[in-house]
């Protein structure tokens, strides 16, 4: 293939496409000869395709072989035979096969055991790593406890190996403040519930919410998410969870735990708080470790690490995958809920 013009000796139009190494399309305006002078000697090389947007000059290796010509290669240079005069000799350490303009190198078994062992601990790795970002970041003992019996349709080999990047940088966070008694899980439903608020995030859902807050019951961990357009819709989304709860639970809701945020912290919710009798407590400001039920972070984090290995697995580098905040958000915590832990407390 040529990008000049001025090259070719006899060129007709021809219109068609080639596929280049990163896998895009370049337009092709014609076809023809180009006469080459190397050393004096002038030959023609027949079917060139003239690619205008061709970065530079390429030369075929295979086509070249196609149309009798033989090439040799060492570490200076490439030589040019016909095939009429053309010979091998010496013995033959190596052969490829041509397939579809590529030369591809059957490679044989070396160390056999070592390599069938190599293989098997990678499909170990990979059927753990399938079903971890199946069950969004699960942690290895609750996938175990989900395979053990807990769940069915659920198989994969132990790996001691395994390391997720998206769960250890997730997972990066402050260490919580001594505890000088027990956590204040509560002793049954609705008797805690701890919540945040989270956002804006970068892109908005499809329904134009910015902002997430989350309901975590303290004594079964049970975890509710609503999307939100604004932060001042949190008063209006805890009537809404307050509701529903208590009319599936039979129970009412005894206090609320928050991070001292303004969405709560306001004149509208307090009056609300106070007149159905509901303990209001508070965090110290960006300080969720304070938080001895251990409930808000884990979920919060969750998303992070789901985010991350999303982006790292979906994207690849490409830019080409765009995820929703309520996908990202809603998928984990499914799965958090259905996973050992608010059914089994």
């Amino acid at each position: 293939m040529s990008r000049d013009v001025e090259l070719f000796d006899r060129l007709q139009s021809a219109n068609g496409a080639v596929t280049i190494a990163d896998n895009s399309s370049l337009q092709a305006k014609g076809q023809g000869d180009v006469a080459v002078t190397v050393g004096g000697n002038q030959r023609t090389i027949e079917g060139v395709q003239f690619v205008p947007n061709l970065a530079a000059n390429l030369l075929s290796v295979n086509q070249m072989a196609v149309k009798g010509w033989r090439l040799v290669f060492d570490e200076n240079r490439c030589r040019i035979f016909h095939k009429d005069n053309f010979e091998v000799r010496g013995t033959v350490e190596m052969s490829v096969r041509a397939e579809d303009g590529v030369y591809l190198l059957d490679t044989a078994k070396v160390k056999e055991r070592h390599q069938a062992s190599l293989a098997t601990e990678s499909s170990k790795q990979d059927q753990f790593d399938l079903w971890h970002r199946r069950s969004a970041h699960l942690n290895s003992c609750q996938m175990k406890q989900l395979r053990d019996g807990l769940a069915t349709g659920i198989d994969f080999p132990d790996s001691e190996s395994f390391d997720c990047v998206a769960c250890l940088q997730g997972k990066m966070r402050k260490k919580p403040f001594p505890k000088k008694s027990k956590p204040t899980r509560g002793k049954e439903l609705l008797d805690l519930i701890v919540s945040d608020v989270c956002g804006p995030t970068e892109t908005p859902s499809w329904g134009g919410a910015l902002y997430f807050i989350t309901f975590t019951d303290a004594f079964s961990r049970k975890t509710f998410v609503y999307f939100l357009r604004a932060k001042s819709e949190a008063v209006s989304k805890f009537k809404e969870f307050k509701a529903l709860v208590e009319n599936q639970t039979g129970k009412r809701i005894k206090c609320l735990r928050t991070d001292n945020g303004k969405e709560y912290d306001n004149t509208s919710m307090l009056s609300f708080l106070k007149a159905e009798g509901i303990e209001y407590q508070t965090t110290v400001p960006y300080n969720p470790q304070q938080n001895d039920c251990g409930t808000i972070e884990p979920n919060i984090e969750r998303q992070g690490e789901i985010h991350d290995h999303l982006c790292w697995y979906g994207h690849a580098g490409q830019g080409q995958v765009t995820f929703q905040p309520d996908q990202l958000i809603g998928t984990p915590l499914l799965v958090f809920n259905w996973s050992p832990t608010p059914y089994q407390c």
